[in-house]
């Protein structure tokens, strides 16, 4: 929670800003110099003096939020991207996608695509992006809280939640038939959906969760590091071969297409809301 006092600066009235780190900011001149724990603040701009405490009144004085306020916080946060993902542009993406899945279905092109994949050699370049996409989610996010990259780490988890949740939720109404990868049969179930409720589990079907959650997190980095192009075509490079290695065995290539735009509409969504809320320390 950020809170702003007026007090004098000069001779204008200007405001101080209260972070949830305990400190103050000037917004005239945007210098964190000031610490919560002192009584007395000294404020470098122009050797003016910054109130006390006592001067200022109960309401100024901070504390480093608990654990109830944070987990508030990042439960708010995830509640609003998610809202997010559902306003009218991010509708009209996923409806692109709803669209393209018609198309591919009707046509044949996912059959044609899955029977034209059985290669061994392909297969065995390939089949490892279903277990590299199941847990760079999981482990990426680790990797960076450690490495102190604390929001980045946070954005990460929150794309790769909200990626789960929102493709888990289309599937329980889909239920759309898995290739016959195991069974290696030729009969042709690329148009076989289950509509309903729970017809057909949460693991199989549209979209691809491997792919949405990849390409949620994709363009996540790709927007906190928009001017790093290591890190972003990294990023997106990864998350392509997972949408493509699971689309030749546990998904059909429709199921990538539609997980890739869900998955780069929730990137987008979340990567924008995590740095507009970190310009300070995101310098991407």
């Amino acid at each position: 929670m950020r809170r702003w006092y007026d007090y004098s600066h000069g001779d204008k009235k200007e405001h101080i800003q209260t972070g949830s780190e305990g400190s103050r900011v000037c917004s005239v001149c945007e210098d964190w110099t000031v610490q919560a724990q002192d009584k007395k603040r000294n404020h470098e701009y122009q050797g003016k003096e910054i109130p006390s405490r006592a001067e200022i009144g109960d309401e100024v004085q901070t504390r480093r939020p608990d654990e109830a306020q944070e987990m508030t916080g990042v439960f708010k946060s995830v509640i609003a991207d998610i809202r997010a993902c559902y306003r009218w542009g991010n509708i009209g993406w996923q409806m692109l996608a709803v669209a393209l899945t018609y198309i591919i279905v009707v046509s044949g092109f996912d059959w044609w695509y899955y029977t034209y994949t059985r290669g061994a050699l392909l297969q065995s370049w390939l089949f490892p992006a279903a277990v590299l996409g199941g847990l760079l989610p999981i482990l990426l996010p680790i990797v960076l809280f450690l490495a102190k990259k604390k929001n980045v780490a946070f954005a990460v988890a929150q794309a790769a939640f909200i990626g789960l949740l929102i493709s888990s939720f289309y599937k329980i109404f889909t239920g759309r038939i898995p290739p016959p990868f195991r069974s290696q049969s030729l009969v042709d179930i690329s148009r076989q959906f289950e509509f309903g409720f729970f017809r057909d589990g949460i693991f199989w079907g549209w979209p691809s969760s491997h792919t949405t959650v990849a390409f949620a997190v994709a363009v996540t980095l790709a927007v906190l590091y928009r001017r790093n192009p290591a890190i972003k075509y990294s990023a997106l490079l990864v998350a392509l071969y997972v949408g493509i290695g699971v689309s030749t065995n546990i998904h059909w290539f429709s199921e990538f297409v539609a997980g890739a735009i869900i998955g780069s509409v929730i990137g987008s969504v979340v990567g924008t809301s995590f740095r507009n809320k970190n310009k300070n320390t995101l310098r991407g």
